[in-house]
């Protein structure tokens, strides 16, 4: 796969694509009869807009200047995260809410978004990156996997239906 592609932060003018990549991934996972991203709206506008307010929402474009991978990368402490199971650093980000254009499916763009986000992070100062994916999400569990993070274990989400995730880890002291 080429390397044209660059990262910047989303814009309110990216909202009405985050969320036709949005919709489709989620018409995806339903297809595979996999429960992430089914219950309510989200991700939904307002989570897009939160991410653009924050400065945490990002979009991957290619040659032609096309969004075809979205991602956010949180800065906040969140205590799932915080637990033993994880190689502790003070400083770390969660990547939340990734999803790849599915006309671009089968080039490699997952691994292309996962670097430019764990790159994104090390230019702001983290070193540490976290991520969780549903279990049965097989395919974002190898993305992830591919891109160097290590299984941390299961997480539960304050959610009411489906709430188990699986955890990740990448860093590079690890």
């Amino acid at each position: 796969m080429a390397n044209n592609f660059t990262m910047r932060l989303a814009t309110k003018d990216d909202v009405a694509r985050e969320l036709e990549i949005f919709s489709d991934a989620k018409n995806i996972l339903h297809s595979r009869n996999i429960p992430q991203w089914q219950e309510g709206c989200y991700p939904c506008r307002s989570d897009i807009e939160k991410d653009i307010e924050l400065k945490q929402g990002y979009v991957l474009q290619n040659e032609n200047n096309e969004i075809v991978a979205i991602g956010s990368i949180g800065f906040a402490p969140d205590a799932l995260y915080d637990d033993s199971r994880f190689n502790h650093s003070e400083k770390y980000v969660i990547l939340h809410r990734t999803a790849v254009d599915s006309n671009f499916a089968g080039q490699g763009l997952g691994q292309e978004l996962m670097k430019h986000l764990i790159q994104t992070a090390e230019a702001l100062g983290y070193d540490d990156v976290r991520i969780d994916t549903h279990p049965m999400n097989i395919a974002m569990h190898k993305t992830i996997m591919r891109a160097g993070f290590h299984k941390v274990g299961e997480i539960t989400l304050p959610m009411k239906s489906d709430p188990e995730r699986i955890a990740y880890q990448f860093n590079e002291a690890m």
